[in-house]
């Protein structure tokens, strides 16, 4: 008599042999080296030697402080990328998109964050709240900070061209390749915190988190448009009409078809 498939046990060696290797994927049984951690600062250690900040959100050290560094710096660099795009039209629009790609990136994140902390509460994760939202608040940071560091390129084509289909899709490309940035060290940090507690890692947990985080996101930035506006004009918000898909698709086929 044949035994159905998923009732056949794992043998320990091969349980083990998969533990292994989700820790060794993530350098969760890495020790942190303290030469490499002593004299930088959060934001240096998370592009440097982002397991040691890994490793401080999993022993619950300095919960508070972690959360604060990204949070205010995130702000200043979200803002910063912000103004910048309203620079097409040179009007409050630069104050007003300044205010809003910080409200984007915060107002997501706050949005998603009891869904990631529910998901992973239900299939055992033994993180806190206080400890999702510091996974969250530093993948928010990187998002800021890859965004900023592409604001000069997204700054020389906005003040040279006059093409505005062409600097929202520039504006929609920039904030996509943060995205992957950020989303890229959600699932390290969070496969890191998981295997540390001594779970197995899924990774359709955060896969089925990242759906749900890219259009929220993307609807909320269709809520709280023009980030770039029109010459001559400044307007605070648009009709709320449509979604981010459509009037994307739109913005590629004037922009194709001019």
């Amino acid at each position: 008599m044949d035994i159905p498939a998923q009732n056949i046990p794992v043998p320990p060696a091969l349980q083990a042999q998969q533990k292994h290797s989700s820790s060794s994927r993530f350098n969760a049984e890495a020790p942190i080296d303290p030469d490499k951690v002593a004299g930088r600062g959060y934001g240096s250690l998370l592009l440097y030697y982002r397991e040691a900040v890994f490793d401080k959100i999993h022993r619950n050290e300095g919960l508070d402080e972690i959360i604060l560094y990204y949070a205010s710096r995130s702000l200043a660099f979200a803002a910063a990328f912000g103004a910048l795009l309203g620079f097409y039209t040179l009007n409050l629009q630069i104050i007003s998109s300044a205010i809003k790609i910080p409200l984007l990136l915060w107002g997501t994140l706050g949005i998603c964050l009891p869904a990631l902390f529910t998901f992973n509460v239900l299939l055992g994760s033994k993180l806190s709240l206080k400890q999702t939202t510091a996974v969250l608040s530093m993948s928010t940071y990187l998002m800021s900070i890859v965004a900023a560091s592409l604001s000069p390129i997204v700054l020389f084509f906005t003040i040279s061209s006059h093409e505005k289909p062409f600097v929202v899709l520039l504006c929609v490309l920039s904030c996509g390749i943060a995205g992957l940035f950020g989303v890229s060290l959600l699932w390290n940090a969070m496969g890191y915190l998981t295997v540390r507690s001594g779970n197995d890692y899924n990774s359709n947990i955060v896969r089925a988190w990242t759906l749900i985080y890219i259009f929220v996101g993307t609807q909320l930035a269709w809520i709280l448009r023009p980030f770039i506006g029109d010459h001559g004009q400044f307007a605070l918000f648009r009709h709320l009409g449509g979604n981010f898909y459509s009037g994307t698709y739109r913005i590629v086929m004037d922009f194709l078809t001019k």
